[in-house]
C-alpha cells in the first residue's frame, strides 16, 4: 500500500491556510507560500482588460493586496481591477 500525501486547504474569510501531511501520520505541516507566514490573505485580483497576461493574472494573497492597495484610482479604473 502506498503512503499518500494529503493536502488540506482552509479558505478563511481573512486568510487561507494550506497544510500537508502523510495519510498515516497525524502530524500536519503548514505550507509557507510566501516564506513568511503559514497563511496568505484570502484575496484574488483580476485585471479585466484584453491585454491581461494569463501567465501573470490573477494575483493572489499579498501581491493582490499590495498591487490594489498601491494603485491610484486611475490605475484601478484603467486596469479594470476586480
Amino acid at each position: 500500500m502506498s503512503n499518500k500525501i494529503v493536502i488540506g486547504i482552509d479558505f478563511g474569510t481573512s486568510n487561507t491556510y494550506i497544510t500537508f501531511g502523510n495519510e498515516k501520520d497525524t502530524q500536519i505541516q503548514p505550507l509557507f507560500l510566501d516564506g513568511k507566514a503559514p497563511h496568505i490573505p484570502t484575496v484574488i485580483l483580476y485585471k479585466d482588460t484584453p491585454d491581461a497576461n494569463p501567465n501573470v493574472f490573477p494575483y493572489i494573497g499579498r501581491i493582490a493586496e499590495g498591487t490594489y492597495g498601491m494603485a491610484t484610482e486611475k490605475e484601478k479604473q484603467d486596469n479594470k481591477y476586480r
